[in-house]
């Protein structure tokens, strides 16, 4: 029986924030994680319990010092009824997190524009509600207790073997979003546009890497809708590579990428967020990002309708937004 080689491993996960909502930007996030020492076979590392010292799942478990890591949606604070429209309380976890892992990986971001070019880079949108003035970050909490954060994620990390390589964020804007789904017909294929772009990253950057375990990059995409097969997508989306389906579920969609030496699998999973740290990770950014430009949208709008309340952009409040800001 063929002996399965340990080495390296190549976690990604993928997530989006903005799929559903009437305004602001459509967030496609993703974290590449290195992962020493790993034997195939042994399943998806756990990397809350590997980094434990310095994270969590649960907000609760802050309290004593730990970065929360979970689904954007649970670490989501609710807005106060009387919040400005540059109050950042609800984004607190989402910010201490991000921002620690970031630090973690080398990246300092000193204000809210710097986060945006550290995470989505070009093309910038045309908009103006999103060319607002720089904001100093954090937002949330002090610069010191960040640098505490972040230094005690770094020690966890570097006792662990794992290592964030990259995290990014394809922001899209309205226009440009309406536009592409004016040509392709449904939001779906404009958001899987975007994943099949990560993958092929992957795949160019890190597929033919001879340190890694045997199956090389493991990918995993947290699954919207009720999407089940994905092999003629991955066929189109990593040019030259050959997909096999391991098996297509309600729940979950596996699949090897193979071509001469190049290997990589992708799993399309249910709610991956809560299983897959790298997936959490990426949801938050994907979250954090349109959360920053969310901030801005409203800033822009409230200094010119000084009566406007703030929204987050999803359905019903965009329509109470829109209502109020018709007559103006």
């Amino acid at each position: 029986m063929e002996q399965l080689r340990e080495g390296t491993l190549i976690y990604v996960g993928v997530d989006e924030a903005g799929y559903g909502p009437r305004l602001g930007p459509l967030c496609v996030a993703f974290s590449i994680f290195e992962v020493a020492g790993w034997r195939p076979g042994a399943g998806a590392p756990d990397l809350w319990k590997a980094l434990s010292r310095a994270i969590c799942r649960d907000l609760k478990d802050t309290r004593s010092g730990l970065i929360a890591v979970n689904d954007s949606k649970r670490l989501r604070l609710a807005p106060k009824p009387d919040a400005r429209a540059d109050d950042a309380r609800h984004i607190t976890h989402l910010e201490r997190g991000v921002l620690a892992f970031l630090a973690s990986a080398g990246v300092t971001p000193q204000s809210d524009q710097q986060l945006l070019d550290a995470l989505t880079g070009p093309p910038r949108s045309s908009l103006p509600w999103y060319a607002c003035d720089p904001q100093p970050l954090p937002r949330t909490t002090t610069a010191d207790h960040l640098t505490l954060m972040a230094g005690g994620l770094a020690r966890a990390c570097e006792g662990a073997g794992v290592r964030l390589l990259k995290a990014r964020c394809r922001a899209m804007d309205e226009a440009l979003f309406n536009q592409r789904v004016t040509r392709s017909g449904n939001k779906a294929s404009v958001s899987f546009a975007v994943i099949a772009g990560i993958l092929r990253r992957v795949w160019e950057n890190y597929a033919a890497r001879p340190d890694l375990a045997d199956g090389g990059p493991r990918i995993v995409v947290d699954r919207q809708g009720g999407r089940m097969r994905y092999a003629d997508a991955l066929t189109r989306a990593v040019p030259g590579a050959q997909v096999r389906t391991i098996e297509e579920t309600p729940l979950h969609s596996r699949y090897e990428l193979v071509a001469g030496d190049r290997r990589m699998s992708v799993l399309f999973l249910v709610e991956a967020e809560s299983e897959h740290l790298p997936v959490a990770l990426a949801s938050m950014i994907a979250k954090l990002t349109r959360e920053t430009l969310m901030l801005r949208f409203n800033r822009y709008w409230s200094a010119r309708i000084r009566e406007l309340k703030p929204t987050a952009g999803y359905a019903t409040d965009a329509g109470r937004w829109l209502r109020d800001a018709g007559p103006h």
